[in-house]
């Protein structure tokens, strides 16, 4: 490497990569566009080549900007990393944390967080998580959410998972439903009207994730895809849903629900804690994924 190259060029260099947007790295390193500009056209003399192209009213990494941010990325969040570890983290010092979560997980964890003396003068603040894990993983990347609570795999060597909440599934329907009783069986299940909860992320039936028995002759009479929305329909009708395990307590009796066995095999879900590496030794991230852990003990 030649003795005068400048490594600032990479900060500025990863940042654009990672936002793809000019205006947003900017913004992020607290400069000008014409500065981020003005850097990336030094980097590009320096390295001779081309690292990213207009594209619509955006830009395109470049194969080359792919390889180097491959090879650059992970020394830079190691360095981050260090730079975090050496401040230390007072949960009495004002800080506002943003966690994406699914449905349930939000449901479950926010009255937790307002009911609980342990936050200091932080905040826990939830959001819904994006309908693709991919623009999850990359909110992440780029910082826009300290951690996110989900189900699935993840596949990205830049992430770490831990296994946070195993979800079990119920029958939920109306404590006036006229026709059905505590003894619940498949025939009479495919009998009933039907609430179909879709799953955001791929628009199937989310009771599907929790079971492997064929349930594609359900009757099917409203959709929706929100849990709480279906709960709220089933407990003003004659119509049968689904409730995880993770409502049944808070919400089952004040919304009127009689919650029952699913006649038919179901598996567990488990819920996960997922964050990006660089945050792995960060006191930071690691007091919110504790304080999250021992809001559910």
């Amino acid at each position: 490497m030649r003795k005068d190259f400048d490594l600032n060029l990479m900060q500025v260099f990863y940042e654009v990569y990672r936002q793809r947007s000019i205006t947003r790295a900017a913004d992020n390193l607290n400069t000008t566009q014409p500065a981020i500009s003005t850097a990336l056209k030094r980097l590009k003399t320096q390295l001779n080549c081309e690292l990213f192209l207009r594209e619509g009213r955006g830009i395109a990494a470049t194969p080359a900007a792919h390889q180097l941010a491959k090879e650059v990325g992970p020394a830079l969040d190691t360095l981050h990393s260090a730079v975090e570890n050496l401040n230390e983290f007072d949960p009495q010092q004002r800080r506002d944390f943003l966690v994406y979560c699914n449905e349930p997980m939000l449901m479950l964890l926010q009255p937790l967080v307002e009911k609980s003396t342990q936050l200091g003068n932080c905040k826990i603040k939830f959001e819904i998580t994006p309908h693709q894990q991919d623009k999850l993983l990359d909110a992440l990347t780029m910082q826009k959410a300290d951690l996110a609570i989900d189900y699935g795999q993840v596949d990205r060597a830049s992430f770490e998972v831990q296994p946070y909440y195993q979800d079990s599934v119920h029958i939920a329907i109306a404590s006036n439903h006229p026709s059905i009783g505590e003894n619940f069986s498949l025939e009479q299940y495919f009998q009933q009207h039907h609430i179909g909860i879709k799953a955001r992320r791929n628009q199937q039936y989310a009771i599907n994730l929790f079971t492997s028995t064929p349930l594609q002759h359900r009757k099917v009479m409203v959709e929706c895809d929100s849990l709480v929305a279906g709960l709220v329909l089933a407990a003003s009708s004659e119509l049968v849903t689904f409730i995880p395990k993770s409502l049944v307590e808070n919400y089952a009796s004040k919304l009127g629900l009689t919650v029952l066995p699913c006649p038919f095999d179901t598996n567990p879900v488990v819920h996960k804690l997922i964050w990006h590496k660089r945050n792995q030794h960060s006191e930071a991230n690691r007091w919110l994924r504790d304080t999250l852990i021992e809001l559910i003990r």
